[in-house]
């Protein structure tokens, strides 16, 4: 297959050209759209700008900031690696953060034979449309309330831990735990106490659903994935649709996510140079 390089001179032509595919998935595209709003606001320089065009039905596009280099694309393809070897100048990226589809920056940067690390790696989900046979488990959701926070405190630190790794200050946590309950957005599942909580969100324009996390002794009892399926219909009887992003390297979180019908839209990655 045959492909060539599309540059563009300026930022506008680049995001005029490439608009309906970087605002199509703006959970997985979040950091793309980000630096373009800071180029805007020429709080960062472009040094490039291109796409590369091959297969038709896939769309890769690259752009490299001030201490940025963000690589695109909606499906992988194999092929383009060699295109974009050609195009990017590696020598002067050893400092710059590498972001966006994890495949091709991980396939890219080992063809380069460059040590890496991935500092994040996030699973991208959407649905549309709940799994129809999905069985719930014996329980039932409801909003938390303001008698609860100490306790929700207490499993938001958790699932930070959990899940990120850091141990938040908990005086913040509480803060933050009560704007969620007195915004109505914090959920729970039920079943004679408390068994998991997750957070409806609409941080981007559209709704998004965060801080799935079941208690520690009440796991393999299907309670995160019920709370999420009646947020997620909750959702759907107003939105056309709902995303969620997990730790990529957890997959008891994306198996709880596919059972409620929720599909993967990418893998998003930020990667550093090992120096």
């Amino acid at each position: 297959m045959m492909y060539t390089v599309k540059n563009f001179n300026t930022a506008r032509e680049f995001v005029d050209y490439n608009e309906e595919f970087i605002y199509s998935n703006p959970m997985q595209n979040v950091l793309l759209i980000n630096v373009i709003e800071e180029v805007a606001k020429n709080n960062l320089r472009v040094f490039q700008a291109f796409n590369v065009i091959g297969n038709s039905s896939v769309k890769l596009l690259v752009l490299v900031t001030d201490g940025y280099c963000l690589i695109y694309c909606d499906y992988y393809d194999a092929g383009s690696l060699e295109i974009i070897r050609k195009e990017l100048p590696f020598e002067r990226l050893k400092y710059f953060i590498f972001s966006g589809d994890k495949q091709t920056i991980e396939r890219l940067l080992e063809l380069q034979d460059l040590q890496f690390t991935v500092e994040k790696h996030l699973t991208i989900y959407k649905c549309a449309k709940l799994n129809s046979q999905f069985k719930l488990a014996s329980g039932k959701m409801r909003l938390a309330i303001i008698s609860e926070l100490d306790y929700l405190t207490k499993l938001s630190v958790e699932f930070t831990e959990e899940y990120d790794g850091n141990r938040e200050n908990a005086a913040e946590m509480r803060t933050a735990v009560y704007s969620e309950i007195v915004d109505n957005s914090l959920y729970l599942w039920e079943d004679g106490k408390i068994c998991a909580i997750a957070l409806e969100m609409n941080r981007m324009d559209f709704p998004e659903i965060g801080k799935l996390y079941t208690v520690q002794d009440e796991r393999q009892k299907r309670y995160s994935s019920s709370l999420l399926y009646k947020i997620t219909e909750k959702i759907l009887s107003k939105k056309p649709f709902c995303m969620l992003y997990t730790h990529g390297e957890n997959p008891a979180s994306n198996a709880t996510v596919l059972k409620v019908g929720y599909e993967k839209t990418g893998d998003y990655a930020r990667i550093t140079l090992k120096n």
